[in-house]
């Protein structure tokens, strides 16, 4: 059984989605996708997805640069990104664990929205026990 998770954000700011889910079962992330009607133009647009405020998401790398390109910051984080220009981001599947627990809230902050708006941020889940048609 798949369920699937949708958070609305109407505008650019820095804000939590208005949405908060109880995990009433033990479920596998499968994917993220994230969508703009106005495709960020700053920078790239950044979202944490919260299982009880512990990101679902593993680390990577983040190289920070200023307007010369050298390097202001090296450091790790686990937001879900949008491309500056993009609308749309169908790959984001890197989870840091396999199973999300049940009795748990699932909840999306944006960290930046890069002079987005209107962005939907949607978390494909599966229940562990459903077969995975190849």
């Amino acid at each position: 059984m798949k369920r699937y998770l949708t958070w609305h954000f109407p505008e650019g700011s820095h804000s939590n989605g208005s949405e908060a889910y109880y995990v009433d079962k033990a479920y596998s992330p499968y994917a993220v996708r994230i969508h703009a009607v106005t495709a960020p133009t700053t920078s790239d647009a950044e979202f944490e997805i919260l299982s009880d405020d512990v990101s679902i998401m593993s680390n990577r790398n983040v190289v920070r640069r200023d307007s010369y390109g050298r390097i202001t910051s090296n450091t790790t984080a686990t937001s879900i990104v949008l491309t500056k220009g993009e609308t749309s981001n169908e790959a984001a599947d890197d989870f840091s664990d396999d199973e999300i627990e049940t009795e748990t809230w699932l909840t999306c902050t944006m960290t930046n929205g890069g002079g987005g708006k209107n962005f939907i941020v949607q978390l494909e889940l599966e229940a562990p026990d459903d077969e995975i048609d190849e």
